[in-house]
């Protein structure tokens, strides 16, 4: 897992926890996550320990990714942990070729509003469509792809173009 490395890679050498602090989406429970953590201040700071916490936080599904820092603060070890939204799907906006039934469209392709949906996935995703567009007869159409952020909270709206 690239986060574990990450977070691996930038903790400093173990030390007492003397401060832990949470970056997360507004919605979240802070006090929540710092104990699904496993990290707590007074513990000492170990990578057995960051392995597990990036493990159990990650395994909740809520987060793109999670990094955890660490900075000397006096005789231990002051420890951030961010989490960033795990980008889903709110909306999809058409554009174009008004002679297909989208909504059609958007059950073959697999699209439903909550859905994890990354940049990444456009590739594919265009792929499909290309696909499901020459089985409806539209062997030759121009798709456009995009994705919007809407809110902090990783929320996107996935901009489909079709000429």
């Amino acid at each position: 897992m690239v986060a574990t490395l990450l977070a691996l890679a930038l903790c400093g050498a173990p030390g007492e926890i003397v401060s832990l602090s949470v970056e997360a989406p507004e919605r979240e429970d802070r006090a929540e996550l710092i104990r699904v953590s496993g990290l707590a201040v007074g513990s000492p700071l170990q990578p057995s320990a960051v392995r597990r916490a990036v493990k159990r936080l990650y395994a909740m599904g809520r987060f793109d990714n999670v990094f955890v820092y660490s900075e000397d603060e006096g005789d231990g070890v002051r420890v951030r942990i961010v989490l960033p939204p795990r980008p889903n799907l709110l909306n999809i906006q058409w554009d174009g070729q008004s002679e297909v039934d989208v909504d059609e469209l958007e059950l073959e392709l697999g699209l439903e509003t909550g859905a994890p949906l990354r940049a990444s996935d456009l590739p594919r995703l265009r792929r499909k469509l290309s696909d499901e567009l020459a089985e409806l007869g539209f062997r030759d159409a121009a798709i456009g792809l995009a994705l919007r952020p809407e809110d902090a909270a990783g929320g996107r709206t996935l901009l489909v173009r079709l000429d």
